[in-house]
Formats: structure tokens, sequence, C-alpha cells
């Protein structure tokens, strides 16, 4: 019987807990998400590190690789530039005749309007069909990052060739 009463106020005390834990009335994340074309405008820095490995040299190790690219977001039917994206990206993979392999690092996104600064790390496993990767603003926003969308890439661009459609959610835990 003693055990029961011990088991029952704790838990009657873990329920006050989670109940004061969420405010009534609390208001829910605002989510927005934005399609977006990133192309490859040059680099910041070249890679600081390039070797090869294994039988007959066929595997790339990159470190420090430092792309730079240019963000375009549909606005009034317009691709508009609205901002860079300097990333530092790391890399060990085959070159057949593109890079393909595992690959991670850091990106500092600045933009102008609705989505704005972010700094973040991403990744994007062998083999998979897209990149991830998330990061956090000043205001305490979260970016959740989805490199490679299967997207038409807009002709319109300065150099579609060089593009990926990339999917920014950011999360304003504040609104």
């Amino acid at each position: 019987m003693r055990r029961f009463k011990a088991l029952l106020l704790l838990l009657t005390v873990s329920a006050l807990v989670v109940a004061s834990a969420v405010p009534a009335g609390a208001a829910k994340a605002e989510k927005a998400e934005y399609l977006v074309a990133e192309c490859l405008a040059g680099y910041a820095s070249p890679a600081d590190r390039i070797w090869f490995t294994g039988h007959d040299d066929k595997v790339v190790h990159i470190r420090g690789n430092a792309p730079v690219y240019d963000e375009f977001l549909l606005i009034g039917g317009t691709w508009e530039k609205i901002g860079t994206n300097t990333v530092n990206a790391n890399g060990n993979g085959a070159l057949v005749p593109w890079f393909e392999g595992q690959s991670w690092g850091t990106f500092s996104l600045r933009t102008e309007g609705p989505i704005g600064d972010f700094d973040g790390s991403w990744s994007w496993a062998e083999g998979a069909p897209t990149g991830r990767g998330s990061g956090t603003d000043a205001d305490g926003r979260l970016l959740k990052v989805t490199v490679g969308v299967d997207a038409p890439i807009p002709s319109s661009l300065p150099a579609p060739w060089l593009c990926q459609m990339v999917e920014f959610l950011v999360i304003d835990p504040h609104a």
C-alpha cells in the first residue's frame, strides 16, 4: 500500500510539472517554406587540401573547399537575387566523372527579404538524393535546409547549368 501511495504521489507531481511547463494558450511556432535556386558564383578560397587514395588513386579527399552561391527567390513571377551562401565543404568520394561520395561542412547564408541570415552545418550522405542542413540566426530562428530538391531549374537564371534547387524551412519559435 505504501508503494502504491508513493507511486501515485510521484505521478501526480510529474503531471503538475508537465502541466506547468506548457503555459495555457502557448503559441505554435511559425513556419515558412521557400524554394530557392542556388547558383555557383565562384569560390571564396580554393580547397585547403586535396589528396587521392585507393586503388589507382580513385578516391579523392577534399578539405576546406569554399564555394560561394548566389541565392534566387521567385518574387512576382521573376527570379530575383536575394543574397549569397558561402559554404565550407569537405568530402570523400570518387570522381566518376563528377564527385560521388559523402560530403559535409558549414554554411553562412546572407539574404535580404523574408529568409534572413543564418549560420549552420550540412551533410550529404553517399547515394542520398538530397543533402540536409540546419542553422540558426541571431533571433533564435531555425533554418532547415534540403539541397538538391527535385524541381525544375529555371532557364531564366544567369547560368542554370551551375544551379540546384534548395528548400529552406524557416521556423520562428517566438512567433
